[in-house]
């Protein structure tokens, strides 16, 4: 059966008829997906699947109709659901980094919490059938991109669907084992928290001093203008426990930033390894302390009262507020690591300084009732959450 359903595969996908594709695709998947369980997807038998030049035809037609978005979710997720079974196809010397650099991509635009529900889960479907093959053998020597699928597993994991993080924690689970040297047949659902530990350690053991890597972390932390967020919230008024819930109701910017800031620490300490992570580190630094310091003094203005008012009560509920200081904590303990380890950044500011303004700061917000994670007030505290 899937012999065949591939054979005619071109032609189905040049029919002008997008049902009677998605109806073919939904077959195939479905074929594949049942063989691929006995077997990952590579060690199919050379007579079930595609060559060369037909299978890239077939994968460069799929990719064009997900990058035009051509057809609606459904059959756009049976497209990337085909394209992700056919890509480990390809023998590991002729497999066209540009064709992973387009898959990538469309990861990268359905990954979002905008995007349709069936869209995202065929993302995390996709890191599961291809990303565990591609990861293991022909993305070792290009961390560009091995970075780019770990920095989607992480937004997948996230997700504000229960079946797409839990399939996302499955594609880890499954990477972990394959990378230990384990049968993927042992594998275990793995808790969401726990994949994404093993996804950041990933990072940084594979990916440490690669460009981008720093750039991954950073972009989980919430952004941190508290000043922008301060004005906002005088023009909103008062803010209720019950409004509309965001696009992603799941992320929780404090737990994320518990994940990230331990990694941060760690590259912060890895910089003298690498000069070119060196450079990366002191750019952000550069780029970062007039923000950092501003937000500080912002935070040294904020005047509650002795008893808590109405209007320090409602920016305590603000969501908005609460992961606006995560994000710049985290960043003020990553600047003062990178202040106090790396010696071409200590002109940027003087550490002890910034400490001692960040340990008032943190104390004062503690005695009106904003209270972060253990491992953020341990790493403003000197210790080393590592």
């Amino acid at each position: 059966m899937q012999r065949v359903l591939q054979s005619n595969l071109r032609e189905a996908l040049l029919s002008p008829n997008v049902e009677y594709r998605r109806t073919y695709l939904t077959a195939l998947v479905a074929v594949m997906a049942a063989g691929a369980e006995s077997s990952l997807p590579q060690h199919l038998p050379q007579s079930a699947s595609l060559q060369e030049p037909v299978l890239s035809e077939c994968v460069d037609l799929l990719l064009g109709d997900l990058e035009e978005q051509r057809g609606g979710p459904e059959f756009l997720s049976q497209a990337l659901c085909a394209a992700s079974l056919l890509l480990p196809q390809h023998s590991g010397s002729s497999l066209q980094i540009s064709m992973l650099q387009r898959w990538c991509g469309i990861l990268e635009c359905h990954r979002c919490p905008d995007a349709p529900e069936v869209l995202r889960m065929a993302c995390a479907e996709a890191l599961c059938v291809a990303g565990v093959s591609l990861m293991s053998q022909s993305l070792k020597n290009h961390s560009t991109l091995m970075i780019r699928l770990i920095n989607t597993g992480l937004y997948l994991l996230q997700d504000q669907d229960q079946q797409v993080r839990l399939k996302a924690a499955c594609f880890t689970s499954m990477l972990h084992h394959v990378r230990r040297g384990e049968s993927q047949r042992s594998v275990y659902v793995m808790q969401v928290n726990q994949a994404v530990q093993l996804l950041l350690e990933l990072l940084l053991e594979d990916c440490s001093d690669a460009p981008g890597t720093v750039e991954v972390l950073l972009c989980h932390l919430p952004q941190s203008d508290l000043r922008r967020v301060l004005t906002e919230a005088s023009e909103k008024g008062c803010f209720s426990l019950y409004e509309q819930d965001q696009a992603n109701v799941f992320a929780e910017p404090s737990v994320m930033a518990a994940h990230v800031l331990p990694h941060l620490l760690q590259m912060a300490v890895k910089h003298s390894e690498s000069s070119a992570l060196a450079q990366s580190l002191r750019a952000w630094a550069e780029q970062s302390v007039e923000q950092v310091s501003d937000s500080l003094a912002v935070c040294k203005e904020l005047q509650p009262a002795e008893t808590l008012t109405p209007a320090w009560l409602s920016l305590l509920m603000d969501h908005w507020f609460h992961s606006t200081l995560c994000g710049l904590f985290t960043r003020a303990a990553f600047l003062l690591r990178l202040l106090e380890t790396c010696d071409g950044a200590r002109c940027l500011c003087d550490p002890s300084s910034l400490r001692t303004s960040l340990q008032q700061v943190l104390s004062r917000l503690g005695q009106n009732g904003v209270h972060f994670p253990s491992a953020l007030a341990a790493a403003l505290a000197g210790e080393q959450p590592l």
